[in-house]
């Protein structure tokens, strides 16, 4: 079981980010270049003339919410085991959702792009965030979608979700969270996640604070996108979750949130 109490996710993720960068841990450029923005930042932050700061109860409060979580796959889900974060798992969760603006309190980053392989843990955590940012996020309101081009593809995320939320009796009785055949409601602030299709008929109305699209969703549909772009006082992250198979490369790289992200990697 998973010592909560005594776990310092800002720490793990600052030694994670350190080690990087020192090159103690192997790692690609786009991931150094990630990890010493962070470490730089943090130094920025201490002067009040930065327009950002970083919230380290923010940061680890959705670490914390997501280790309480099931495993609902696997051996892990057979010995009812809960999900335990690994290091750079705490650094994108903690960078991303612990930024905000001084001026505001509103989130720093807007979108989050994760390029890995195969059973990373992409679903599990996606799925977390999405049942944090429906119920436990603070935002009244909340609309949460998992999406992607086909209902089927979207619902991968939802329905790992949908699972945790079943089986977490706890969670449902804390934060007043319930389930249906198609969405996952909080009644008292009025927030839901649901899963999200290009099939659908129009995606304009939606008012989204966290669109998640899935790990085999495709870029053939990108028009979706911008329709999942809000202000970012509402839209405050997006996770695009893609497979980083070699012979996906070539493809992958040709799209445009590939070059999207590539645009935002050191950007402050």
């Amino acid at each position: 079981m998973n010592n909560l109490k005594e776990k310092n996710y800002v720490a793990i993720a600052a030694r994670y980010a350190g080690d990087v960068v020192s090159g103690k841990i192997l790692a690609c450029q786009w991931t150094i270049k990630a990890c010493r923005r962070q470490l730089d930042d943090l130094e920025r932050a201490k002067s009040r003339e930065f327009p950002y700061r970083f919230d380290r109860d923010r940061a680890s409060r959705i670490c914390r919410f997501i280790e309480l979580l099931p495993h609902i796959k696997g051996e892990w889900a057979k010995n009812s085991a809960r999900i335990e974060l690994q290091p750079w798992q705490i650094f994108i969760l903690t960078t991303v959702f612990g930024w905000v603006r001084r001026d505001t309190g509103l989130r720093r980053f807007k979108t989050a792009y994760l390029e890995m392989p195969r059973k990373q843990g992409k679903s599990s955590v996606s799925s977390g965030v999405g049942i944090y940012c429906c119920c436990a996020d603070g935002e009244a309101g909340s609309e949460t979608y998992s999406a992607a081009t086909t209902r089927d593809q979207a619902k991968i995320v939802w329905q790992d979700a949908w699972n945790m939320v079943e089986r977490s009796p706890g969670l449902k009785k804390a934060f007043g969270v319930s389930t249906t055949a198609h969405a996952i409601s909080q009644i008292s602030t009025a927030s839901r996640f649901q899963a999200l299709s290009a099939e659908g008929n129009s995606l304009d109305g939606l008012n989204n604070d966290l669109p998640v699209r899935p790990k085999k969703s495709r870029s053939r549909k990108l028009g979706m996108l911008p329709k999942l772009i809000r202000k970012p006082n509402v839209f405050q992250a997006q996770s695009v979750l893609k497979n980083a198979r070699l012979n996906y490369g070539a493809i992958r790289r040709s799209t445009p949130v590939y070059f999207f992200a590539q645009i935002l990697r050191y950007k402050p």
